[in-house]
């Protein structure tokens, strides 16, 4: 601040576009902040929202499985290289099957020989689902072992998950 001759006080021209410069670089900066912040809590809900679906679908299946039996993933090396799709008896005596559908990435679920129905959101894409079942025709306890894939978002906010559950039949198959 300078004092002018005649004794008024004031800013001159030079100081007042420094003050501007340095605030909009200060806004800049926060601008640019408060962006990357946003994006990255609307990854963080796309993820969260993914993970809820399949995590719901997941705890469904294992429920089932968990009281069903004669396990059936429709291939002799089931165990080892396991099947996109499994076939079992519910506790209800209906027999289930889920698989996955290539074409809508959504994990499909029949009851009875019905038409298969989605199992999963559409907006939640599984790009892999595969069944290992366990034990079946041994002393041991049956297991299934379920391993999910998918993605999250698109571009730059996309987010890739693997999720794998083990399921054990609480009833012996005898």
């Amino acid at each position: 601040m300078r004092i002018i001759a005649t004794g008024q006080k004031g800013f001159t021209l030079v100081e007042m576009i420094v003050a501007i410069f340095v605030f909009s670089v200060v806004m800049v900066i926060s601008t640019g902040a408060l962006v990357s912040i946003i994006g990255a809590n609307r990854k963080a809900q796309s993820v969260k929202s993914v993970m809820n679906n399949v995590a719901f679908s997941l705890d469904s299946m294992t429920r089932a499985l968990r009281v069903g039996n004669d396990y059936d993933c429709g291939v002799s090396s089931c165990a080892s290289e396991g099947s996109d799709s499994l076939t079992f008896t519910d506790v209800d005596g209906r027999v289930v099957q889920y698989r996955l559908n290539t074409s809508t990435n959504q994990i499909e679920r029949s009851i009875e020989g019905s038409e298969f129905q989605a199992f999963t959101a559409p907006e939640v894409p599984i790009d892999r689902l595969m069944f290992y079942v366990d034990g079946v025709d041994s002393e041991g306890q049956p297991r299934v072992l379920i391993v999910v894939g998918g993605h999250a978002g698109v571009g730059k906010s996309e987010t890739i998950f693997n999720i794998q559950t083990l399921v054990s039949q609480r009833s012996l198959d005898r």
